[in-house]
């Protein structure tokens, strides 16, 4: 038991958990203009920083209480700073009176006191000259300071990531649908959004010839699940989803509809929350016929922020309520015990753990945490952890796979679960076998340009 101690303490002594993650704002494009380059650098990081900072509060907390988050980079209060908060919330319209009473209230916050929430900052891309300055700023804020923040305003917030989802942005115009198409624009507007803080994270794939090779366009458009499974195995990737941008013109204007579509195939995980071809965002934007990148970095990010409204209103947490509880966590060797107490040590919505004795494949869990149970559920689940209460009443956590064993011993299954079972295992690992004869050989396949996206200066 000394020894899994030992092996648990020196992975995770020191590491900073995943979910700080949300707290660094990527990648802020600033400019000064001043009487000597170090004022003008001076002006911009403290511009860049206040933007940074309203990012972040609007990433973490529900867009129905943004009226309560100042607005740092316009230097100006909350919003709702000018209510009577002594009294409620004035919610009624012309010529009424109608007061909600409520426990929020606004931050009040400069800009001088938010350089204490600042952790460290990356610097690129910085060019000055005697009077101005320009540069790409990565912030860092320091997450307990933040919390508190928020905690004393007594509004709910979510720092829950959901898992890693692989993006294929499909063009469909009047011309064509696009995906692995040389500098396809919407596919470049995907890459240039830095998505890996956002509570909704996303990647997107490497565009070579693999990956022509594995779906194309249409395929990915009209949801092919054998291809959508050959594809995402090569990835490794739990979920996937389809980015589909219609772009058609009206009179001198683009008129462009994004709709983010799940494309996880079935059985590639039993986990899934939503099924294949579930729409889950659904936006629509208009812009100059002169422009199209620019609308399409616009849609990206509308998309992104209606995405990311959606996982919030499921894991938003009031942290002024507690609840204990205990579980008999289960594992076979010392990797899956590390992921379940990385998962748990890595949550927000856990503020105290108790382990009791090991035996060989399991050990009790007390937990304290903040939230409801449904939430700690979900964020086990982005771990691939199941957690769940037997018929004595009894909870549990495991990986997803031994979960699904144990549940077995607590819970008889009926005919239906044993033949759904079956048929899910022997669906499992056939991805290989799911391509088609696309006839010729490997080279006929067509030589794509390295620089499939176009290059790394955003220029088309």
């Amino acid at each position: 038991m000394a020894r899994l101690l030992f092996v648990v303490f020196a992975l995770f002594c020191g590491q900073a958990t995943a979910s700080d993650r949300v707290f660094t704002v990527p990648e802020v494009s600033v400019f000064a203009e001043a009487k000597s380059s170090s004022q003008a650098q001076r002006q911009a990081r403290d511009a860049g920083r206040a933007l940074a900072f309203d990012t972040l509060l609007r990433r973490l907390v529900a867009e129905e209480d943004w009226i309560y988050l100042p607005r740092m980079a316009e230097d100006q209060p909350a919003p709702a700073s000018a209510q009577a908060f002594g009294q409620g919330l004035n919610t009624g319209g012309v010529g009424e009176e109608s007061f909600e009473t409520f426990s929020k209230t606004p931050i009040s916050l400069d800009r001088r006191a938010l350089r204490s929430f600042e952790q460290e900052t990356n610097v690129f891309n910085e060019k000055s000259s005697g009077t101005t300055y320009r540069a790409s700023i990565t912030y860092r804020f320091k997450p307990d300071a933040v919390r508190q923040l928020l905690q004393q305003a007594r509004l709910p917030y979510s720092e829950q990531q959901a898992r890693e989802t692989m993006v294929l942005p499909v063009l469909q115009t009047e011309n064509g649908t696009y995906l692995w198409e040389a500098k396809n624009p919407w596919a470049r507007a995907w890459l240039a959004e830095p998505l890996a803080h956002e509570l909704t994270p996303m990647i997107l794939p490497r565009g070579d010839v693999l990956d022509v090779q594995a779906v194309t366009a249409m395929e990915a458009r009209n949801l092919n699940a054998a291809q959508l499974r050959a594809f995402s195995e090569r990835y490794q990737s739990p979920r996937m989803m389809l980015a589909l941008g219609e772009l058609t013109e009206v009179g001198n204007l683009y008129r462009f509809r994004v709709r983010l579509i799940e494309a996880t195939p079935p059985a590639l995980d039993d986990g899934a929350e939503t099924g294949l071809g579930t729409m889950v965002a659904d936006v629509t934007f208009q812009g100059g016929q002169d422009d199209f990148p620019a609308l399409a970095r616009t849609a990206v990010e509308g998309a992104v922020q209606q995405l990311s409204n959606r996982w919030k209103r499921r894991t938003l947490v009031d942290y002024s309520t507690q609840r204990r509880f205990e579980l008999t966590a289960w594992f076979s060797d010392t990797r899956g015990w590390a992921q379940i107490s990385e998962a748990i040590d890595d949550s927000a919505l856990v503020v105290d753990r108790r382990d009791g004795a090991f035996n060989n494949n399991g050990t009790k869990i007390v937990l304290t945490v903040v939230g409801e149970e449904r939430q700690f559920r979900l964020a086990m689940a982005q771990k691939n952890l199941a957690v769940w209460m037997d018929t004595d009443g009894v909870w549990h956590i495991a990986e997803a796979d031994r979960a699904a064993d144990l549940k077995m011993i607590y819970i008889p299954a009926s005919p239906e679960d044993i033949i759904r079972t079956e048929q899910d295992n022997q669906r499992r690992g056939l991805g290989r076998l799911f391509r088609r004869d696309r006839g010729g050989s490997d080279g006929d396949v067509p030589e794509l340009p390295e620089d499939l996206f176009g290059d790394d200066s955003g220029q088309n």
